[in-house]
C-alpha cells in the first residue's frame, strides 16, 4: 500500500502545481487551439517544488510521464469534453527554460538519460513524416488483429499471435488504418558561430521532434533553445552491426525559437558599465577603429568602413518592401610585394632544369612583351614547372605570369633543419600542417620549430639533352677532337669529376685538369674522355700518379660554354642549367663521379658528406638527389679555420644512395657496403609527419583498437596520440596499415557472424570486436548476467532467439564501423599524408634584414598556386578573418573552396531515404557578417548564388521536392585580387577584377588596397612588423580588447537611431549636388539612389557607435567622406577623370558607351552603302572622323563582338547583328 502512495505521489504534486490560476487558464484554453500539449515554465516549477524539479532532470523518462498524466487529469477537471476527445492521445507537458543551458561540446556520457537544455542554430531539417506509435498487425493464419506499441527506429511485429486458438509465430500484415500515427521530424543543430572557440570545428547533435506542436515550427538558420532527453545510440553499419562508440542525440520535449539578434551576447553588469562609459567617450569612433586588427598596419579608412559594417544600419520593414540595414564591402587587394622571393632562388622546372628565378624572369622578359607596374614589371608566359597538388603529390604546373618588383624595406631569410634557405617578403606563404590538413602560413607568422612542406622527390620529365655548342676550332689537333652534340652518361661523369677534383685554365692553350690520386678514378676519367672526345688525357712527368691533363682548345672552349664556372675557381663551380635537365641515368653518373672524387664515407658518423667552397653547387646537388628520393642536409663546416659548405646524407638515405648511385672508388664503395650491411637501425625522427595526433586517436577509437594493436609499441603510440612525439613516416605507414587491416578483419568477421552456432563463438567475436558484455547486453536489451551465464556455459538450454539477437547486435557493431564515413575519410587523409611527396622540414631560424638587391620576383602558377624554390614549396587576408572573429556573429570562408550549396543551402539525401535541407554559410551568418576571401576565385555558377542574399537578404531553394525561403540577413565583407595580380589604375574596376557587374553594383563601398612605395609610410610599416616579431606581441595595444569590442557591438545593435533634420539636409544636399553635375548633356551620372541608401546606412551606423538615438550632422559628414573615398578609388572614368557611377553599375563609363555607340552607328551607316563593312575602312573612318585610335577601336569592336552586338560574316568584314 505504501508503494502505491509513493508511486502516485509525484503525479499529485504535479497536479497541485497545475491548479494555480495561470495553468488552469492555459489548460482551459487548450481546446480553443486544438492543442495536446501544455507549456510549463520550469523555473516557476523549480521555485514551487525543487525536489520534484530535480527528479525531472535526473529521471525524465519516469517523471515526465507523471507530469503528462497530471496535466491530463487537470484537463478532465477543467474541460472534460475535450479531455474525452483526446483520450487516446493524452496531454504532453512541455518544460520551457531550464536554469542553465549545456554547451553542445560539453554533452557527454554523464548526460545520457538526463533532461538538458541546449542552444544552437539549425543547420539541417527533414520534412515532417508520420511515425507509428501503436501498430496493428493481422495474423495471416487466423486473421486476428494484434496491437503492438512501437518504440525504436524499426517497425516491430508481434512475436506470436495473441489469439490463444492460434498462438503461432508467423507472418503478419501491417494494418495502416487500424494503427496510430504521430508527426515526427529530425533536425540538426550546431554551435552558433559566435560561440565557436577559435580554430575548432562546430559540434552538432541530431534532435528528434515528435508531436504536431513541435514539428515544422523552426527551419534551417533559426537560432533555437531546445529542452530534451539525451539518448545514446550505437550507429549501425549495413551488414556489419552496431558500433561500440555511441552517438548522442536528443528527444525534444520543447523547442523555443530564440531571438535572432546577435544582441543575445551575455554581458555582465561590470562589462555593461564599461560599455556605457566607453560610449560617452568623445573619441569612441577613433578607439573602435584602432581596435580593429591592430596587428595590421595602416588602412585606416578601410578599418573605418569595417566599423560601420560591424555596427550596421537600421532595416526598414515597410508594407510592400524591406530596405536592408546591413552593408556590403568589397576590398580589391593589390598583392604588391606581398608574395615575392629573392632573385637567386633556385626554381625546378617540369623538365628537370634547375634555374635561378631572376635569370628565368629576365630571359623571358627579353623575349616577351613587358608590361609596366607602379613598382616593377610583369610578362605573360607559359613555363611548365613543378608544383604541389592538393593531394600532396608533386605535379606539373604552368606559370602564366612572371613578376619583377621593387624589393620592400624588409625581407625574411627562412632556414630549415636540412639547410634549405630562402629569402622572401614578410607575407610570402609556406605550407604547414594542422590536424592532418595542409594549409598556408605566412613567413612573418612562422616560428622556430614549425614544420613546413618541402619536396620528398622531384618527378621530372627528363631526357638526354641536345648540345648545340658552336666551337671555334684551333689549328693543330682540331680534326682529332670530337665535340658531342648530346649528353651521355660518360660526359656527365667527366663533368662530375671536374666539379669535384678538376679545373680549367688558359695558359699557352686551354688546359682541362683532373687531380686525384686514385688510379681507378683516373682510369675511368681517361676512358670517358677518350669515348666522348676521341682523345686521351696525359700525365705530365712532374704530376705522375696524381693529375690527368687535356690540352685542347676545342675541349676547353666546350667546357667554357657548358660549365663556365669551372674557369672561375672552386667557389664559383656550379652545374649548368642544361645539365640539370639530363636523364636520371646521366645525373646518377654525374653525382657518382662528384662523390667519388670529393666525398667521404664515415662509418662512425654513419653518413656520406661532401664539402665544397661553392654553396650553390651543393644546393643544386641537394635538389638533384631528390630525383632518387634521397634527402640530405646542408650546413657549414670549418676546415683549417675556413668556412665551407657541407652536404650530408645520413640514415636510410645512405641505403637509397647505395641503390641509386653508389661509388666507383674502391675504399668508399667498401665503406658504403659495410654501412649498408651493418643492419643497424637508423634514426627516423628526422622524417616525421607532424600534428596528426587527433586524427590517429579518432580513428583508433572508431575502429575499437587498443593502443598496442596499432602497428607500433604501445608506449610509442601513446606518445604519438598525446602529441608528445611526432610519428616518423615509417611508423605512420605501419599505423595506417594496422587501421586498414582492422577494417578488412571487421569485414571478414561480419561475413562469418551468420554462421555462428554457439555462445563460445559469440564470446570469440565479441572480444575481437572489443564489445563488452554490458555493451552487448545493452544492444540486445537483456540483462548482462544472462549473457555471462551463456558465455561461461552455465546455461545449457538452447535459446535461439537470444543467440539470434547477439548475432544481430554484433553485425550492427560491424556495420557501424564500416559505414562510418568520418573514419574512412580520416584513414584516407592519413594514407594521403604517408603517400605524399612531402618531407616536413623544421624551421631552424628566421631572420629579418634590409635587402641590398633592388628587385624581388614571383611566379603566378595556374591551379595549384605554388612552386618549388630552393627546395621549399612556396605559395602565391588576415583582415577578413579578424572581422569574422570580432563580429557578434561572423563566418569566414574562402572563395576557392566554396560552392553555391555551401554558401546558401543544400538539399541532402538522408540515410533512411527522403531529403532534408541544410543551411549554408550565408544562412548561418544571419544577422551577422559573412567574410568571403578570394571571391573572384569562385566558379561563376557558384557566385550567382549570392545575388539574392546581397539585396533581398533571403535564400530561395527549390530542389529535390523542397521549396523554401531562408533568411540570410547578412552583411558581406569580400576580398578579391585583380585579374592580372596588380590593380591597373588606368583600367576600370570592372576590367581590373573578374567579378560580374551584377555583384559589383550590390556593394555599398569598394576599396582598392594598392601597394605604392612611399618612404615614410614604408619605414613606419617596417618598424611595426619588426616590433611585432621582436616581442611576439601587438606593438600598440588596442584601446578596446576584442572580447569587449564584440560585446560593445552587440549592445549597440539595440539602438535604432533616426535622422535629424540637419543630418537629412546634409545627405540631401550632397546627393543633389552630385546629381546636378550630371544634368548637362553628355555628362556622366555621378551617383544614384542606391548610393543615397548606402549613405543613410553609414550615418546610422556611426550614430550607433556612440549609442546615439539621433543621427547628427557629423555622422552624415563622415558617411559622405567615406563614400567619396570609395567613389574616387573605383568610380572615376580614367579617360575623362570624372565621377561616373556607371563604371560600378554597368561596367562601362559614359565615355566608353559613347564610343561604342559611335562604332555601331558607323557600321549601320556604312552597311547601307556596302552591305558588309570592311574592317580596315571602318578603322580609318573612326580615326579620321571620331579620333578613336586603331588599338582602342579594335578593343571596343572585340567587346561588341563578345556581347553579340556585331559579328564577322567573313574574315575582315563586320555586320550589325
Amino acid at each position: 500500500m505504501t508503494e502505491e502512495v509513493t508511486v502516485a505521489d509525484p503525479q499529485e504534486r504535479f497536479q497541485d502545481f497545475l491548479k494555480s490560476d495561470k495553468y488552469r487558464r492555459r489548460i482551459s484554453q487548450m481546446s480553443l487551439a486544438g492543442s495536446t500539449s501544455l507549456i510549463v515554465e520550469f523555473e516557476e516549477f523549480l521555485a514551487t517544488d525543487s525536489a520534484l524539479a530535480e527528479s525531472i532532470i535526473e529521471k525524465p523518462d519516469e517523471y515526465l510521464e507523471h507530469a503528462n498524466r497530471a496535466a491530463y487529469a487537470q484537463l478532465q477537471i477543467e474541460d472534460p469534453e475535450y479531455a474525452e476527445r483526446i483520450a487516446e492521445i493524452g496531454v504532453k507537458a512541455r518544460f520551457r527554460g531550464l536554469p542553465e543551458a549545456t554547451p553542445l561540446r560539453a554533452l557527454g556520457s554523464d548526460h545520457i538519460g538526463k533532461l538538458v537544455m541546449v542552444d544552437g542554430i539549425i543547420v539541417r531539417a527533414t520534412p515532417s513524416r508520420p511515425m507509428v506509435t501503436h501498430g496493428a498487425f493481422r495474423c495471416k493464419r487466423c486473421g486476428t488483429i494484434n496491437y503492438v506499441d512501437q518504440t525504436g527506429p524499426f517497425l516491430n511485429a508481434p512475436v506470436k499471435c495473441s489469439d490463444p486458438a492460434c498462438g503461432r509465430a508467423g507472418l503478419f500484415d501491417f494494418i495502416q488504418e487500424e494503427s496510430t500515427f504521430i508527426d515526427s521530424q529530425e533536425i540538426r543543430i550546431q554551435e552558433r558561430p559566435e560561440d565557436l572557440p577559435p580554430g575548432q570545428l562546430p559540434r552538432w547533435i541530431n534532435i528528434k521532434l515528435i508531436g504536431r506542436d513541435l514539428v515544422d515550427i523552426a527551419r534551417p538558420g533559426d537560432h533555437v533553445s531546445i529542452v530534451g532527453v539525451v539518448r545514446a545510440e550505437a550507429p549501425t553499419l549495413p551488414r556489419v552491426g552496431k558500433l561500440r562508440v555511441f552517438t548522442l542525440n536528443l528527444d525534444a520535449n520543447f523547442i523555443d525559437i530564440t531571438s535572432k539578434e546577435p544582441e543575445a551576447v551575455l554581458i555582465s553588469p561590470e562589462e555593461e558599465k564599461q560599455i556605457l562609459e566607453l560610449a560617452m567617450d568623445p573619441w569612441v569612433h577613433r578607439k573602435v577603429v584602432r581596435s580593429i586588427a591592430p596587428s595590421i598596419y595602416g588602412y585606416e579608412h578601410i578599418k573605418e568602413a569595417i566599423m560601420y559594417q560591424l555596427f550596421g544600419g537600421v532595416p526598414k520593414h515597410l508594407p510592400d518592401i524591406t530596405i536592408r540595414g546591413d552593408m556590403n564591402i568589397l576590398m580589391i587587394g593589390d598583392p604588391g610585394t606581398a608574395k615575392c622571393i629573392g632573385g637567386n632562388s633556385l626554381i625546378v622546372l617540369a623538365d628537370g632544369t634547375i634555374t635561378e628565378i631572376e635569370k628565368m624572369v629576365h630571359s623571358t622578359m627579353d623575349q616577351g612583351q613587358i608590361k609596366t607596374l607602379d613598382d616593377g614589371y610583369y610578362v605573360e608566359t607559359n613555363h611548365k614547372l613543378l608544383s604541389l597538388n592538393t593531394d600532396g603529390t608533386v605535379t606539373e604546373g604552368v606559370s602564366s605570369i612572371f613578376w619583377k618588383r621593387e624589393a620592400p624595406e624588409n625581407l625574411y631569410e627562412v632556414t630549415t633543419r636540412t639547410g634549405r634557405t630562402i629569402t622572401v617578403t614578410p607575407t610570402h606563404p609556406f605550407f604547414t600542417i594542422r590536424d592532418g590538413v595542409i594549409m598556408p602560413v605566412e613567413a612573418q607568422s612562422l616560428k622556430i620549430h614549425d614544420f613546413i612542406a618541402t619536396p620528398r622527390t622531384l618527378k621530372v620529365k627528363v631526357k638526354t639533352q641536345k648540345l648545340q655548342i658552336d666551337i671555334k676550332r684551333g689549328r693543330t689537333s682540331a680534326k682529332h677532337v670530337r665535340i658531342p652534340d648530346k649528353t651521355t652518361p660518360e660526359l656527365c661523369r667527366i663533368i662530375g669529376y671536374l666539379l669535384g677534383d678538376g679545373y680549367c685554365c688558359i695558359t699557352t692553350t686551354y688546359q682541362t685538369v683532373f687531380t686525384n690520386k686514385n688510379s681507378i678514378l683516373r682510369t675511368d676519367f681517361s676512358n670517358c674522355v677518350k669515348r666522348v672526345f676521341g682523345i686521351s688525357p696525359y700525365t705530365p712527368p712532374s704530376h705522375e700518379g696524381k693529375d690527368l691533363w687535356i690540352s685542347s682548345v676545342e675541349i676547353g672552349r666546350f667546357f667554357e660554354k657548358l660549365i663556365p664556372g669551372i674557369f672561375l675557381g672552386a667557389a664559383k663551380k656550379e652545374i649548368s642549367e642544361i645539365i640539370t635537365g639530363c636523364s636520371n641515368l646521366e645525373i646518377a653518373n654525374l653525382l657518382r663521379a662528384l662523390f667519388d672524387s670529393d666525398a667521404t664515407v664515415s662509418i662512425k658518423g654513419r653518413e656520406i658528406s661532401l664539402v665544397s667552397t661553392s654553396n650553390k653547387l651543393l644546393r643544386q646537388v641537394q635538389l638533384l638527389l631528390l630525383r632518387f628520393r634521397i634527402l640530405s642536409q646542408l650546413g657549414e663546416t670549418l676546415v683549417n679555420g675556413k668556412s665551407y659548405a657541407r652536404l650530408r646524407i645520413s640514415g636510410e638515405n645512405v641505403i637509397l644512395y647505395a641503390e641509386s648511385i653508389g661509388f666507383l672508388h674502391p675504399r668508399k664503395a667498401q665503406r658504403l657496403k659495410e654501412h649498408v650491411d651493418s643492419g643497424k637501425k637508423f634514426n627516423t625522427n628526422l622524417d616525421v609527419i607532424p600534428n596528426t595526433e587527433s586524427l590517429i586517436k579518432q580513428v583508433r577509437c572508431g575502429l575499437r583498437l587498443h593502443q598496442s594493436e596499432c602497428g607500433v609499441p604501445r608506449t610509442t603510440f601513446t606518445n604519438y596520440e598525446r602529441g608528445r612525439r611526432n610519428p616518423s613516416l615509417r611508423a605512420l605507414q605501419k599505423i595506417v596499415a594496422s587501421f586498414t587491416t582492422r577494417l578488412e578483419k571487421i569485414r571478414g568477421i561480419k561475413e562469418k557472424i551468420e554462421s555462428i552456432e554457439g555462445w563460445n563463438q559469440i564470446l570469440n567475436v565479441r572480444r575481437k570486436l572489443r564489445v563488452s558484455q554490458r555493451e552487448l547486453a545493452s544492444f540486445m536489451g537483456v540483462n548482462q548476467g544472462l549473457i555471462s551465464q551463456y558465455e561461461l556455459g552455465k546455461l545449457r538450454t538452447s535459446n535461439e532467439k537470444l543467440l539470434r539477437g547477439a548475432k544481430e547486435a554484433l553485425k550492427e557493431v560491424c556495420n557501424d564501423i564500416l559505414s562510418n564515413q568520418k573514419i574512412t575519410e580520416k584513414i584516407a587523409c592519413l594514407q594521403a599524408l604517408v603517400r605524399a611527396d612531402i618531407f616536413w622540414d623544421r624551421v631552424s631560424s628566421i631572420k629579418g634584414f634590409k635587402p641590398e638587391e633592388k628587385w624581388v620576383y614571383d611566379l603566378q602558377v595556374n591551379g595549384t598556386h605554388n612552386f618549388i624554390a630552393n627546395g621549399l614549396f612556396v605559395h602565391n587576408s588576415q583582415l577578413l578573418q579578424y572581422v569574422a572573429r570580432i563580429a557578434p556573429r561572423g563566418l569566414y570562408t574562402s572563395g576557392r573552396g566554396t560552392t553555391a550549396a555551401g554558401l546558401t543551402a543544400a538539399v541532402i539525401r538522408e540515410r533512411e531515404g527522403g531529403m532534408s535541407l541544410e543551411a549554408g554559410a550565408l544562412v548561418l551568418a544571419d544577422k551577422g557578417i559573412a567574410c568571403i576571401d578570394e571571391i573572384d576565385k569562385m566558379r561563376p555558377e557558384d557566385r550567382v548564388a549570392i545575388h539574392e542574399a546581397m539585396e533581398q537578404h533571403t535564400i530561395s531553394v527549390a530542389k529535390g521536392g523542397i521549396v523554401a525561403t531562408l533568411n540570410a540577413r547578412t552583411a558581406l565583407l569580400a576580398a578579391a585580387n585583380p585579374a592580372l595580380g596588380r590593380y591597373e589604375p588606368y583600367r576600370t574596376v570592372a576590367e581590373n577584377i573578374a567579378l560580374p557587374i551584377t555583384i559589383l553594383s550590390r556593394f555599398d563601398l569598394i576599396f582598392v588596397l594598392r601597394d605604392v612605395p612611399e618612404k615614410e609610410l614604408d619605414a613606419k610599416m617596417s618598424e611595426h612588423i619588426l616590433d611585432l616579431h621582436k616581442t611576439g606581441m601587438v606593438p600598440v595595444e588596442p584601446p578596446i580588447p576584442p572580447d569587449l569590442l564584440r560585446k560593445y557591438v552587440s549592445y549597440a545593435k539595440n539602438i535604432k537611431p533616426v535622422l535629424t533634420e540637419e543630418a537629412l539636409h546634409r545627405l540631401r544636399d550632397f546627393y543633389l549636388t552630385m546629381r546636378s553635375a550630371s544634368e548637362t548633356e553628355g555628362t556622366p551620372i555621378a551617383i544614384t539612389a542606391r548610393q543615397l541608401e548606402s549613405l543613410v546606412r553609414l550615418a546610422e551606423s556611426r550614430a550607433r557607435v556612440a549609442f546615439r538615438k539621433e543621427i547628427l550632422a557629423e555622422d552624415a559628414e563622415a558617411a559622405i567622406a567615406i563614400m567619396k573615398r570609395s567613389l574616387e578609388e573605383v568610380g572615376i572614368d580614367v579617360s575623362t577623370h570624372k565621377l561616373d557611377i556607371d563604371i560600378i553599375m554597368t561596367g562601362k563609363p559614359k565615355s566608353v558607351r559613347d564610343k561604342l555607340q559611335v562604332i555601331i552607328g558607323s557600321i549601320v551607316e556604312m552597311e547601307r552603302e556596302t552591305g558588309m563593312v570592311e574592317k580596315s575602312a571602318l578603322l580609318e573612318k573612326l580615326e579620321a572622323e571620331h579620333e578613336i585610335k586603331g588599338p582602342e577601336a579594335e578593343r571596343l569592336m572585340g567587346q561588341l563582338m563578345k556581347e553579340g552586338t556585331i559579328y564577322s560574316p567573313r574574315e575582315g568584314f563586320l555586320k550589325k547583328t
